[in-house]
């Protein structure tokens, strides 16, 4: 169930770029879902697919070229109204200075636009219900309960995936 916070922010943000622009229709390509990931590498690999959103898309060639990216909340960050808490960053990661993660990121960042295969969606990070090591992913999957049929655990090369069950998405 999306949190109605999030609910309203992708509602108001939609109505406003569809008014702005003098359009009607579906504005997110997928309805939106929120996906636990476990505070580790696989945090450190969702920040860098959400990073790499616009270069997917074929906007830009690096993420540095998108004004409206998390890219730039790490690398070059507003003194005001910041979205990324960058304390609790560097409580994950394993780096001591701002400086460092700064580094660190934006090595993944380029170690990632070298692979070849990095271009696609990544059902990890899009069909999730929660991404990491086996013992948090099944734990997510006890709390769910009932609210996790049709969910299966499946393994991936970097850990496991709950993944969400295959249905159609039918507002209302």
């Amino acid at each position: 169930m999306l949190p109605r916070s999030m609910q309203l922010v992708a509602s108001r943000t939609a109505q406003a770029y569809n008014q702005r622009k003098s359009r009607q229709g579906a504005f997110w390509e997928d309805r939106y879902h929120a996906t636990a990931v476990q505070t580790d590498d696989h945090l450190s690999r969702c920040l860098i697919y959400i990073d790499l959103n616009m270069v997917r898309a074929g906007f830009v060639q690096h993420p540095g070229e998108w004004p409206h990216c998390g890219f730039h909340e790490i690398q070059r960050p507003r003194t005001r109204y910041r979205i990324l808490d960058q304390s609790a960053l560097l409580d994950v990661f394993p780096v001591r200075s701002i400086d460092k993660l700064r580094e660190l990121h934006l090595n993944w960042i380029d170690a990632e636009l070298a692979r070849t295969d990095s271009k696609g969606r990544d059902p990890r990070w899009t069909e999730s219900v929660a991404v990491g090591q086996q013992y948090f992913v099944d734990r997510f999957r006890r709390e769910l309960g009932s609210r996790a049929p049709g969910r299966k655990r499946i393994e991936l090369e970097h850990g496991y995936q709950l993944k969400e069950a295959n249905t159609l998405y039918c507002p209302n």
